[in-house]
C-alpha cells in the first residue's frame, strides 16, 4: 500500500513541474506571452489549484455526500474562470503582437474563440482529474463500508485469488500471513484461503485483529500467551499450538497493545515459548523435550554462542544422538539463509558465529 501511495505522490509531483514548463514554451491553444514567462506559469498555477480544489475538497464534500447539482455547477463555474483569468492575464500581450494586424471586430472574434478553446482545454484536464477522483474515492468508500460491515456484523469480505467475493466470520480466522502480493487466511477447520487484499486494509476491518509482524496479523481471541517479543496462538481444535514472533520494528507497541487488551495471558504457559525467532516468522510448536527449548535450531545456536568458531565436525560431537550429520547441515544452511548465524572460512577466525 505504502508503495502505491508513494507512486502517486511522485505522479503528482512530476504533474505540477511539468504543466508550467508545457505552459511557458508550448502554448499551442492560445499565443503564448513569451515576454512575460511569469504569467505563463501564473496560468498553470491558476488551472492546478482549480483541478486539485475539485480532487480534494469538492468531490469528497460535495459529490459523495449527495450534493451533486452543487457540485456540477461550482465545477463549470470553476472551469470558466479559469479560462477567463487566463486569457485576462495574457490579453495585453497578446494585442501587442495580433491588433495592430487585423481589425477590432476580428481582434474581438479572435479573442472569444480563444477563450472558447482555452475553456475546452481545462475542462478537458479538469475532466481527467474528476476520472481519476471517482475512481480512487469510490475504492476509499468501498473499504470504508467493509470496514463497516465488518466491526459490526464480524463478517468480512476479500476477495479470493480466483476474483471470486469470499465472506467469513472472523471467529473462524486464527491469522493472516502475506506473501508477495496474496494473503494466506489460516482458519480454525484447518483450511487456507488465498486472498489479494493486503494487510494494510485487513488490519482495519476489525479492532481484535493485531499486526505483530510485517507479514502477519493475529486474531486477538486466539491468542494462548504472549511475551515482550513473541506470542503463541492456538492453530487447529486439536490443540496444536503455533509460536508467532514480532518484528523487530514493531515490537514495543504490539506488546503494549496485548497487554491493554489481553492482560490475563502475559507470559501464561511461557515455557512452551521458544527462546529463538529462528525464521523471524513461525515456529510449529510439539509436546517434546526438544520443543520446549526452541527446537534442534535453538540447541545448535546455544552451542553456536557457547563456542564461536565451532565447525560443523565439533557441532555434531557436541550434539551426538540429538541431532544427525545431514540434519545439522540442512538446518546450519537455514540459519545461514535467515541471518541467525554466519560461517567463515578463512583467516584466523574460522567456523559458525552468531550475527
Amino acid at each position: 500500500m505504502k508503495k502505491k501511495i508513494n507512486v502517486q505522490f511522485i505522479m503528482h509531483i512530476l504533474f505540477c513541474i511539468s504543466l508550467p514548463f508545457w505552459f511557458s514554451y508550448y502554448s499551442t491553444i492560445r499565443p503564448s506571452s513569451n515576454p512575460s514567462l511569469y504569467k505563463e506559469a501564473f496560468s498553470a498555477i491558476i488551472l492546478l489549484t482549480t483541478l486539485y480544489v475539485n480532487l480534494l475538497i469538492l468531490i469528497p464534500k460535495l459529490y459523495y455526500r449527495n450534493r451533486k447539482s452543487i457540485y456540477f455547477l461550482l465545477s463549470l463555474f470553476l472551469i470558466c474562470l479559469s479560462g477567463i483569468t487566463e486569457m485576462w492575464m495574457v490579453e495585453s500581450d497578446i494585442s501587442k503582437c495580433v491588433r495592430h494586424a487585423i481589425s477590432a471586430a476580428t481582434y474581438q472574434r479572435f479573442i472569444l474563440h480563444t477563450s472558447f478553446m482555452v475553456t475546452l482545454r481545462n475542462g478537458a484536464f479538469y475532466l481527467f482529474f474528476t476520472t481519476f477522483g471517482f475512481h480512487y474515492y469510490t475504492k476509499k468508500n468501498a473499504l470504508k463500508e467493509k470496514i463497516s460491515i465488518g466491526k459490526k456484523t464480524g463478517i468480512l469480505s476479500f476477495i479470493r485469488c480466483d476474483n471470486k467475493g469470499l465472506l467469513m466470520d472472523i471467529d473462524r480466522i486464527i491469522y493472516f500471513q502475506q506473501k508477495g502480493n496474496c494473503t494466506t487466511i489460516h482458519t480454525t477447520s484447518g483450511r487456507c484461503f488465498f486472498v489479494y487484499n493486503s494487510l494494510s486494509q485487513i488490519e482495519n476491518y476489525s479492532d481484535i485483529l493485531v499486526r505483530i509482524n510485517r507479514n502477519t496479523i493475529v486474531n486477538r481471541d486466539k491468542i494462548v500467551s504472549f511475551t515482550h517479543d513473541s506470542l503463541v496462538i492456538k492453530q487447529s481444535k486439536r490443540g496444536r499450538l503455533l509460536s508467532l514472533y514480532y518484528y523487530k520494528i514493531f515490537t514495543s507497541s504490539v506488546y503494549t497493545i496485548l497487554q491493554k487488551a489481553v492482560p490475563h495471558l502475559e507470559k501464561k504457559n511461557e515455557k512452551i515459548i521458544p527462546k529463538n525467532d529462528v525464521f523471524g516468522g513461525l515456529v510449529s510448536q510439539k509436546d517434546d523435550e526438544t520443543t520446549k527449548y526452541g527446537g534442534l535450531n535453538a540447541l545448535i545456536l546455544d552451542e553456536i554462542l557457547n563456542n564461536p568458531g565451532i565447525n560443523t565436525r565439533e557441532l555434531v560431537e557436541n550434539l551426538k544422538g540429538k541431532i544427525h550429520l545431514r540434519t545439522l547441515e540442512r538446518r546450519l544452511s537455514e540459519l545461514k539463509k535467515s541471518g541467525k548465524i554466519k560461517s567463515k572460512r578463512g583467516g584466523k577466525e574460522r567456523g559458525y558465529f552468531i550475527v
